[in-house]
């Protein structure tokens, strides 16, 4: 009886991933047809296994979130997720970093020591795009991904962040790596990120508001 109880549960909860918790950590965040409208990147991983949009709204303008993307890397402004487990245990910077600002395409942005994406599309202060071809990464898996970040304005002073990944796995463990290991890592590292951002870029944007109140109150 308990051998039944135990598989009807483990049953049950498979079906509530797969039907409940799985669609919603694919869209986190997202409104309207935010999940499925077409984004900057795309096209670079045509055939991808899963396709996931999240989306956060910020409480800055574009301008003011956009420095905060261009800076991220390994080795540059972090990630703004769990450090300690995509930043080496460096902390993610917490200010703008002007010498990181000079972002272009082709540059390389390093995700680990080992790997990286490039590049492949900047449009300040509205998108930018990371895409890797085909490459080696663990247990002899080739890999193939785009992150794209995308900003679009709300009214005055707030922005909607939208954070697509495209990714596509080749291998004998593909499938179970990407679908019981991969998706519960990202989901949890790219929400703390998109957090990571709105937690910077509206404290910037506070303190830009205070400080201009102040100077023209001084010019009064």
């Amino acid at each position: 009886m308990v051998r039944i109880f135990s598989l009807l549960l483990a049953g049950a909860l498979a079906l509530l991933y797969i039907w409940k918790v799985r669609p919603w950590m694919r869209v986190w965040g997202t409104q309207g047809d935010e999940a499925t409208r077409p984004l900057p990147g795309d096209e670079a991983v045509p055939e991808a296994m899963a396709s996931y949009t999240r989306a956060i709204t910020i409480n800055a303008p574009p301008e003011t979130v956009f420095p905060w993307l261009v800076q991220m890397g390994l080795n540059r402004g972090g990630f703004y997720s769990y450090d300690a487990l995509d930043n080496e245990g460096k902390p993610s910077a917490t200010s703008i970093v002007p010498e990181l600002q000079a972002l272009k395409v082709g540059d390389r942005i390093m995700l680990d020591r080992k790997t990286a994406m490039t590049v492949t599309h900047l449009n300040p202060p509205r998108a930018m795009v990371w895409a890797m071809p085909d490459t080696p990464v663990e247990l002899g898996l080739t890999a193939s991904m785009s992150m794209a970040f995308v900003l679009q304005p709300r009214d005055t002073d707030r922005s909607r962040l939208l954070a697509r990944i495209r990714g596509r796995l080749r291998g004998l463990l593909s499938q179970p790596y990407f679908y019981l290991l991969f998706e519960w890592v990202d989901f949890v590292m790219h929400r703390k990120q998109l957090l990571g951002i709105k937690e910077r870029a509206e404290a910037q944007h506070r303190s830009s508001e205070v400080s201009n109140e102040r100077a023209s109150r001084a010019q009064t």
